[in-house]
């Protein structure tokens, strides 16, 4: 579930994001390149495909109480993806590294306010039971 949210969030965002891409902001010249910083075609804030290694960081927070050496393993994989997926999209010119960083911030913290309401819902429960 919490896969769904962290990604959907992200795409939603992106979707009304007014921030363009590095490669729409280049405008072939005849001879060179130039940087056309007023184009704006949107849509590529924040990053799309880095959110989906990032949302393994679901596995961590599901874990971490329970196995540690499980929850490494998911806040390293989602790390490790995470960037690798949005370095994929940096070299493409779909994204500037600053897109990526963004998503892994949003990602952490819908985790750990998604954590934080689980956990105090469940600490009311063990008290009234």
């Amino acid at each position: 579930m919490l896969v769904i949210i962290t990604t959907s969030t992200i795409g939603i965002l992106k979707s009304q994001s007014d921030h363009a891409c590095p490669s729409d902001m280049i405008l072939q010249q005849q001879q060179s390149y130039s940087w056309v910083m007023h184009k704006i075609n949107g849509h590529c804030f924040p990053g799309g495909h880095a959110s989906t290694g990032f949302a393994l960081w679901a596995g961590y927070f599901a874990f971490k109480d329970q196995d540690q050496k499980r929850a490494h393993f998911y806040l390293l994989a989602g790390l490790i993806l995470g960037f690798a997926m949005g370095w994929a999209q940096m070299m493409r010119g779909a994204h500037f590294l600053s897109h990526n960083l963004w998503t892994g911030w949003i990602t952490w913290a819908i985790n750990v306010m998604v954590y934080g309401i689980l956990q105090s819902k469940l600490k009311l429960k063990e008290t009234s039971a």
